[in-house]
């Protein structure tokens, strides 16, 4: 669970076996409003707006809950940003859409293994916020703030990272 508090960004986790919250520790992240993706096994933390000056950034961020270590990845990613969403498929991270002064359809990928950036063709209507699932292997995007219509915010977009292509 990540509060989005932008002064004490913890963290507490969840056993759904026992339906019980485990002790919150803090992540010592520099940003707030970053997207969020939980991988295999880590936590990673992208884009957002930097604590120190209120600036928008394309940083990535990695942290570790077994060993509550926070990590670097890299910059220069994509769009700086705010308020996006984004999912693991294989060792690649996908971040789509957000903020910065207007809604944007920015599209962002990562390589775990390389780590490296790759910027992708834009998403097909400029959002904030959704929400995005891997299932098999395709990414669904639907839900959103501030596109250009209801309707637009109602349809579901899948991305296919074989193909390359949006349906």
């Amino acid at each position: 669970y990540y509060d989005y508090s932008s002064s004490n960004p913890s963290i507490t986790p969840f056993d759904p076996v026992t339906k019980t919250f485990g002790e919150a520790y803090t992540i010592p992240l520099i940003t707030y409003n970053s997207t969020m993706v939980f991988g295999t096994d880590k936590i990673y933390f992208y884009g957002g707006k930097l604590l120190s000056d209120n600036s928008y950034t394309n940083r990535l961020f990695e942290y570790d809950p077994v060993t509550k270590a926070l990590t670097e990845k890299g910059a220069g990613g994509g769009t700086a940003r705010e308020k996006g969403c984004g999912c693991q498929i294989d060792n690649r991270l996908f971040f789509f859409s957000g903020k910065t002064s207007s809604y944007i359809s920015a599209f962002t990928e990562y390589d775990l293994t390389s780590n490296t950036f790759i910027n992708r063709a834009a998403t097909p209507v400029a959002r904030e916020v959704g929400n995005i699932i891997n299932f098999g292997g395709i990414a669904y995007l639907t839900g959103c703030i501030s596109a250009s219509d209801y309707s637009t915010m109602r349809k579901v977009w899948t991305y296919n990272p074989t193909t390359n292509t949006w349906t």
